[in-house]
């Protein structure tokens, strides 16, 4: 049988997008928490850069994989690294609030257009079950 959900690589590319900027929310809010606490450095996730990597490792799994089959147990372990670039403020702390809030907003705009497509991608394959 057929795995058709398990083998949607839109539907896995979309999981990832939403896991990687929900993790990203996360970082982001940290800092913004953290805006006033002495020493504090400013963390970030490279979106971009962990998106290419997942979808690599999805693309070489699908190439390896029989016609009907899929089998994917690999995850994915996002780096958080500190943010550089940045002076210190005097207390050492290196959190931007402006940068932080246009940061929020964005990975807010890319999670709800990612669900979305993920809830459109759904709805199409109720439709093909369906009928």
């Amino acid at each position: 049988m057929i795995d058709v959900l398990g083998s949607d690589t839109t539907l896995r590319n979309l999981e990832t997008s939403l896991d990687l900027l929900a993790l990203r929310h996360s970082v982001v809010a940290s800092n913004i928490a953290n805006v006033d606490t002495t020493g504090y450095k400013a963390l970030d996730l490279d979106f971009e850069r962990e998106l290419q990597i997942a979808l690599e490792r999805s693309t070489s799994l699908e190439t390896g994989r029989e016609r009907g089959e899929f089998s994917y147990t690999e995850t994915i372990t996002p780096r958080i690294v500190e943010v550089r670039g940045v002076t210190p403020r005097l207390d050492g702390n290196t959190v931007s609030i402006d940068e932080e809030l246009g940061k929020l907003a964005q990975t807010t705009s890319g999670y709800t257009k990612a669900a979305k497509m993920m809830g459109m991608k759904i709805k199409m394959i109720k439709s093909a079950i369906s009928g």
